[in-house]
Parts: structure tokens; C-alpha cells; sequence
């Protein structure tokens, strides 16, 4: 029952987790999807993001994980600021959690004309055959299975495509505030990265980067992509979208912002190396070096 803050990487055992193959972190609640397609949920829960059926402010946040109910046959999850997407084995897409910046598709009005919440998981009507997603505060992106890039949330109440591309391999939404004017990454089957920019600026190829084959956007200023060579590469986004900022190597390993984090700097999977903790802390701040204690564990009540 111990909420205070963990400043040691913690693992978390639950008899719900059988076999977990993917995680997710929102802003403060967190999924688990297992291999039999199942998802588990804990954390914050005022905006329904637990998909429980509770919502605002007099439901109690979930301490322990908890099985999700009414989602199976999943093969992706991704966490919003305060959503959840869930992508089906069938290319359907259901949400769950805050959709007052349309991030669960077409927008629900209560008798107070103002957005509600959806509290339980629900299919995103709007969208179908779709292989991929990805989405960070309230701003959603997925890829179709004809490769075409669609966008949703912050704003955009119906999903809608981004023409300039036909062939995405691989997304990362940006920032929900975009506040250097980049909302989101676009990885290509050539290696190229492209930037995704709001103001409907079109988007721009990153002319630095080559073989690239992982990208991964950062909250507010920073960005991390992963070479053929198995190098991850940083870079801050400039307030100026006209100019692609420089990437810079990050060596490793070195923990981030005196948090005892550790990384190697190899390998293609970037939501389990360094972007675990870029969804919450910014990594324009410089690196520092500092030793691990040991893991701790957290364990809930099953």
C-alpha cells in the first residue's frame, strides 16, 4: 500500500501477468499486455484510463493490477496522458479513459455539453485494418495495413489521414502540448525518419539520419532513434520546425538525471531501454553518471 515515489528501477509481480510481452506508461497509470492477448491496468484512474467502468475524481486510483475486462485477442497497447488504445488481432482499435481532445475518436457529450469520459473500453468506429499505434498525451497515430498514416486526438475529433505518407513502417507520437512544434515521428522501409510538425506544416525528412530502424519521441524537447549499426542517437527538436536539429550519439550506459537507469545504448527496442523513462522526464537535460543500489520489487495482493 506504499505509494510513495520509487526512485530505483522496481519490478512489479502480479499473478495477472502471464508472460507480458508488451508494456505502456501513461501519465500515471500504466498496461501490461500479456501474449494470450489479454490486458492488465493500475494507476491513476479519474479520467477512466484503468477502464474499470469508474471515472472522475471520486474513484479511487488502482494500486494493484488489474485485469482489464471486455478486451481480448489484443497485439498492441499504447497509454496516453490519460487514455488507452488497445489494438485487436482483427485491426480494430478500442479505447479507453479521457477523449475530451477527440483521442477516442468521434467525441461523446454529455447533458452538460462539455467531453466526457469513456470508463469502459470501447471499439474506435472510425478506424479498421490497422497494424500499428502509438500515442503520447492526447495525440494518436496509426498505421493501416496499406501502410497509409492516420492521426486523432488533440484536437482532431475524427480520424484522419496524413497524405504525404503511403508506406510508414513504424510511429511514435510526439508531445500532447507540442510545444517546439513537432508532434510525432515517421519511420520509412527506406531507414529514413521524418518529422511530423502541427500548424499543418508538411513533414520533413530528418536529412542527418540513415538506416534508421527504431525511432522513439520524447516529451517536450527530445527524441531518441536507433541505427542499423544498433547505435541510439539523441537529439533535442528545435522550437523552429524549419530546421532539423543535429542528432547527437548518447553513450552508454549512463543513467539519466541522477535516476539510477541503466542502458546500454544497444539494441532496437527503445520502449524498454531509454524511453521508459523518457514518456515522464525530459532528456534535453545532460546525462550523469551514478551506480545502481539493486532492483526493488513491488508486489500486489494476488
Amino acid at each position: 500500500d506504499d505509494t510513495s515515489k520509487l526512485l530505483l528501477p522496481t519490478q512489479v509481480k502480479s499473478g495477472y501477468f502471464t508472460n507480458a510481452v508488451d508494456i505502456a506508461a501513461g501519465e500515471s497509470h500504466s498496461l501490461v499486455l500479456n501474449s494470450d492477448g489479454t490486458v492488465v491496468g493500475w494507476g491513476q484512474n479519474n479520467n477512466g484510463q484503468i477502464g474499470n467502468g469508474c471515472f472522475l475524481y471520486n474513484c479511487s486510483s488502482v494500486l494493484y493490477p488489474t485485469p482489464i475486462q471486455n478486451v481480448n485477442n489484443i497485439v498492441a497497447i499504447s497509454a496516453g496522458y490519460a487514455h488507452s488504445l488497445a489494438l485487436k488481432n482483427d485491426g480494430t482499435i478500442w479505447g479507453w479513459g479521457a477523449s475530451g481532445a477527440g483521442q477516442l475518436g468521434e467525441a461523446i457529450m454529455n447533458i452538460s455539453n462539455v467531453y466526457s469520459e469513456r470508463p469502459n473500453p470501447s471499439k474506435i468506429v472510425e478506424l479498421s485494418n490497422l497494424k500499428a499505434i502509438s500515442t503520447k498525451g492526447s495525440y494518436n497515430l496509426a498505421i493501416d495495413t496499406d501502410g497509409k498514416l492516420i492521426e486523432w486526438g488533440n484536437g482532431i475529433i475524427i480520424p484522419k489521414q496524413i497524405p504525404e505518407f503511403m508506406n510508414a513502417l513504424s510511429i511514435s507520437a510526439g508531445s500532447s502540448g507540442f510545444s517546439y512544434g513537432v508532434k510525432g515521428h515517421v519511420l520509412k522501409p527506406d531507414g529514413t525518419l521524418w518529422q511530423l510538425y502541427i500548424n499543418d506544416i508538411p513533414p520533413k525528412q530528418v536529412p542527418v539520419l540513415k538506416n534508421v530502424v527504431a525511432v522513439a519521441s520524447g516529451n517536450q524537447t527530445a527524441s531518441l532513434a536507433v541505427v542499423n549499426t544498433g547505435d541510439v542517437l539523441g537529439t533535442s527538436v528545435t522550437p523552429t520546425p524549419c530546421i532539423s536539429p543535429s542528432p547527437t550519439p548518447v553513450q552508454g550506459p549512463q543513467p539519466f538525471l541522477d535516476l539510477p537507469w541503466n542502458y546500454s545504448g544497444k539494441g532496437q527496442n527503445l520502449d524498454t531501454s531509454a524511453l521508459a523513462i523518457n514518456t515522464i522526464f525530459d532528456l534535453s537535460y545532460p546525462f550523469t553518471s551514478i551506480g545502481l543500489s539493486g532492483p526493488e520489487t513491488a508486489v500486489d495482493n494476488k
